[in-house]
């Protein structure tokens, strides 16, 4: 449930009936099989019909997609959809940046800080997770209703702002940045 699919999904259909033209790309499990949803389930529930939705090739998911595979996938994209109960840190929301594609994100948890500044965040309400003992969030949907529409007028093509805010994340800009002076400090020189 931590990824929010029912929810992401639901906020497409919804966009959609606005926007007829618009597909969905969803780069996932489509099965029960690890613990998922089933998604074509889901798709029927909200009155989605499978032609304009794709879903990632199962076998590829299992092997994983390279590199350059991601980055075409990211780059055909208008933008990513990536509205969670929660995150650590959301690699795909770095890489589609890098990319120069722009991200829709939770307002909370390390996503309110992955999403640059032409990206929109989302919404959300308090969702009690026992196991953890602690909060997520689940995404308004009305909220994800409004970025995708805002997604929808924002102007097509690379975001270079979003190119330029991912370089923050580089490895080499980390490690000189905070990782060595932390060493530093904590170790001495």
């Amino acid at each position: 449930h931590r990824k929010a699919l029912g929810e992401q999904i639901l906020a497409f259909a919804t966009f959609r009936r606005k926007f007829p033209n618009s597909f969905l790309y969803l780069h996932s499990e489509p099965s029960r099989s690890y613990g998922g949803f089933d998604i074509p389930t889901i798709l029927k529930a909200v009155g989605l019909d499978e032609s304009c939705v794709r879903i990632a090739d199962r076998d590829r998911l299992r092997i994983g997609y390279s590199q350059k595979e991601l980055a075409a996938l990211y780059s055909a994209s208008d933008v990513l959809l990536n509205a969670t109960y929660g995150e650590g840190f959301g690699v795909p929301t770095v890489e589609a940046q890098a990319c120069g594609t722009r991200v829709i994100t939770s307002s909370w948890t390390a996503s309110a800080d992955l999403g640059g500044p032409d990206s929109w965040l989302v919404d959300g309400q308090p969702w009690w997770d026992d196991p953890q003992a602690a909060f997520f969030q689940v995404p308004l949907i009305p909220s994800i209703v409004a970025a995708l529409e805002q997604a929808h007028e924002a102007p097509r093509g690379v975001s270079e702002a979003s190119v330029e805010f991912a370089k923050g994340f580089d490895f080499e800009a980390i490690w000189q940045t905070k990782w060595l002076p932390y060493f530093r400090e904590r170790f001495g020189s």
